[in-house]
């Protein structure tokens, strides 16, 4: 059994390092389907994904960007999976010709390209539609390296020549992730093996932690491949949350089992078995506590009304700790068995832990007063906070996929964030469904959202229009000239029949299409301006209203829902810390020690963001539920034997559990932060963050563990005596 396992850890070890990608779509992992069948009824009107491709075209000279441009969208739209294309550049007057929207730089404001694109006449770029075929990753795949050959030919030709878009992306995070399988994995054996023994310098103690995370691990996402099949590149997080839940009962496991043995030679095999024996009987309780507590924990970010996403890392994490908790009292006694546990003797690294908690409980109002300073300053700085999208800017500094670059590119080339707004106006009456009145309204939408100081560019049938009557004089002149009003010449069947017009309006559905680009923007500014966008449909659209889709609308859409989802988890983690420690401690006022140790270091953690400058992201709402979930874990068994608030002078009980728990305490912080700081190696910018911001919680949990603890309970210990009357 135990050759079995040790077996089966090597093979899992390889098996971590290849993971299948799913074919689903990334944001219909992340979005409620409601949401997103609300927000592509315009996909299905208008025959394609919702989806668009960005081109970014630079050359030296006018003349080569020129053949450029029409070189690069002829090729573009011969792309499968392509529905349609638009081309925009820079010119000294408007020209109307094939499918390019010439607009001009007027300086002046008069032309809403003022805003778009450097001023140089040799940047151009081109938009492009795509299908469903490119929504799957065999798809984006496919489509990614056709585009790829067509920008490299264009490069050929001198030109500077980036793209962004989802199947760009897609693929690109998926290359990413596999890269990230790679580094991860090493470190987490490393870190398997060297903090167990810098802190008992056994080899039992460095073999035990490393086979039950990998096997752990591995059978967590075995189980989700039989069950849900392929994975999103974001479960990967999962590795190291998975890997370091499970090193925690082993760690103590090895503890109780080598305290037991007590000092002196070698211990039999026999002396072993008992040791072994007491350690199950002891930690079997309050580890499966602490397993459940973790495994609910995790399972609250599953809480109903939140991302999709967000539900698989919450219950295949629940899974794994539960997993792992199963192997530790079932395999890991046989290991130990094995491997023996060696003599007991005071493990590294833990009298300056005693130490610590000793001056604090001497000390608990400066304890105190220190926590509260810290916490107080952390809450301030908290209300600085503002959630930020890192869809499409995922990748981060290190990544070496090209993708942050070509991003980088195209943003400076068009000042926009790269994310489309795709708007369908729909027509709500049968006088709606007009031509001309559809044609009206899509052009008062044009001029509404051209208003705004994020917007960049507007593509629409009114887009057309508006710059037409805008920046033609010719055009200017001959409508001044008349007694045509402008509505009327909307409506003339030269303007609808014109195909760039029938490409955004769709008479036949009472339909018309806008495609907007706009500026980089915080969560709460993008949830106001589409707040504004609603209402202006909501007031001046009489015959017509608005639904919003596209990229930019799915992912604010996804982290509204993501907001919502960690307000719902934070609240059932505060009742399940409640009711964990009112099983454990069976005392109001401990029960209320408890909680503050755990919630201040959460609170200092989210002070630390703020002075780091590391704003909420939909990757980083769930760190709070996850941190308080782990930590919970040491203060459990820091606070066992105090059930029913026998405690002695002077927090004697916290100082005695720190005692006997001190080597498991800060050997699994140790793991933990090693195994979760791995994520600090990822190509997304949003692991990195999570690998700092993941052990520095850890770290300010253990502090206050060895700190806030004792100080708070001594100051218990010495109200109950001053409450005592006098002989």
């Amino acid at each position: 059994m135990v050759l079995g396992a040790l077996v089966a850890t090597l093979v899992s070890l390889v098996g971590l390092l290849r993971v299948r990608p799913s074919e689903t779509p990334t944001v219909e992992q992340v979005l409620p389907p409601e949401v997103l069948s609300e927000a592509r009824r315009a996909d299905r009107a208008f025959g394609d994904a919702g989806d668009f491709v960005v081109v970014v075209l630079r050359h030296r000279d006018a003349e080569q960007a020129e053949a450029g441009l029409r070189r690069t969208e002829a090729a573009v739209a011969q792309l499968e999976g392509v529905s349609r294309t638009w081309s925009i550049q820079t010119r000294p007057r408007l020209g109307l010709e094939d499918s390019a929207l010439h607009l001009r730089q007027g300086g002046d404001g008069s032309s809403q390209l003022d805003r778009f694109l450097r001023p140089t006449p040799t940047t151009h770029l081109v938009l492009a539609a795509l299908t469903p075929a490119t929504t799957t990753l065999t798809g984006a795949r496919r489509f990614s390296s056709a585009l790829g050959e067509v920008l490299a030919h264009e490069r050929l030709n001198g030109a500077s020549a980036h793209a962004t878009g989802s199947p760009l992306l897609r693929v690109a995070t998926w290359d990413a992730a596999r890269g990230d399988a790679v580094r991860i994995v090493p470190v987490l054996v490393t870190v398997s093996l060297a903090v167990p023994w810098l802190f008992f310098r056994t080899l039992a103690a460095a073999l035990l932690p490393l086979v039950l995370g990998a096997l752990s691990t591995a059978l967590t996402f075995a189980l989700h491949r039989a069950f849900v099949g392929a994975m999103s590149p974001w479960l990967l997080v999962l590795l190291p949350i998975v890997w370091s839940v499970a090193t925690m009962d082993a760690m103590h496991l090895f503890e109780r089992a080598r305290a037991h043995v007590g000092r002196g030679a070698a211990p039999s095999p026999s002396e072993v078995g008992a040791a072994l024996a007491s350690s199950r009987r002891e930690l079997l309780l309050p580890c499966g506590l602490t397993a459940l507590t973790t495994a609910a924990s995790l399972a609250a970010i599953a809480a109903p009304g939140g991302p999709a996403l967000f539900r698989s890392v919450g219950v295949w994490g629940a899974v794994g700790a539960l997993i792992a908790y199963a192997l530790t009292f079932t395999l890991g006694g046989s290991l130990l068995r094995l491997l023996g546990v060696g003599s007991a003797g005071p493990p590294a690294f833990t009298g300056g832990a005693r130490f610590l908690a000793s001056v604090s409980a001497r000390h608990p109002r400066r304890t105190l007063g220190i926590w509260g300073l810290l916490a107080l300053g952390a809450l301030l700085a908290a209300f600085q906070l503002r959630i930020q999208s890192l869809y499409p800017h995922v990748f981060s500094s290190s990544d070496t996929t090209g993708s942050r670059e070509e991003l980088a590119a195209i943003t400076e080339a068009t000042g926009s964030d790269l994310v489309p707004l795709d708007i369908q106006l729909e027509a709500t009456t049968e006088r709606g469904r007009s031509p001309t009145r559809l044609l009206m309204a899509t052009v008062s939408l044009h001029q509404y959202l051209h208003s705004l100081p994020e917007t960049r560019l507007v593509l629409s049938a009114g887009t057309l229009v508006a710059e037409w009557l805008a920046t033609d004089p010719d055009a200017s002149r001959r409508l001044a000239q008349s007694s045509v009003t402008s509505s009327e010449l909307m409506g003339k069947a030269e303007v609808l029949s014109d195909p760039r017009v029938a490409a955004w309006l769709r008479p036949d559905l009472g339909a018309a299409r806008t495609l907007v680009l706009m500026s980089p923007m915080s969560h709460q500014r993008r949830s106001e301006v589409f707040a504004w966008v609603e209402h202006f449909g909501q007031t001046m659209l009489e015959q017509h209203r608005l639904r919003l889709g596209g990229p930019a609308f799915l992912y604010h859409a996804a982290e509204r829902e993501g907001v919502r989802g960690v307000e719902q988890s934070i609240a059932l983690e505060l009742v399940l810390l409640t009711l964990t420690f009112a099983l454990t401690l069976r005392s109001a006022r401990m029960v209320g020690i408890a909680v503050v140790v755990n919630l201040t270091p959460v609170a200092v953690l989210i002070g630390a963001m703020a002075a780091l400058k590391i704003p909420w992201s939909l990757g980083l709402l769930g760190v709070p539920v996850i941190v308080l979930g782990l930590a919970i874990d040491d203060t459990v068994h820091l606070t066992w034997q105090l059930r029913g608030g026998a405690v002695s002078a002077r927090g004697a009980g916290v100082l005695q559990a720190l005692r006997r728990h001190a080597g498991a305490v800060l050997s699994t912080a140790a793991l933990l932060a090693g195994s979760l700081g791995s994520l600090a190696l990822s190509g997304f910018r949003v692991n990195q963050q999570l690998g700092l911001l993941l052990p520095l919680g850890l770290a300010l949990a253990v502090a206050a563990e060895l700190t806030l603890l004792p100080a708070l309970a001594e100051l218990r210990i010495r109200k109950r005596r001053s409450a005592r009357p006098s002989p």
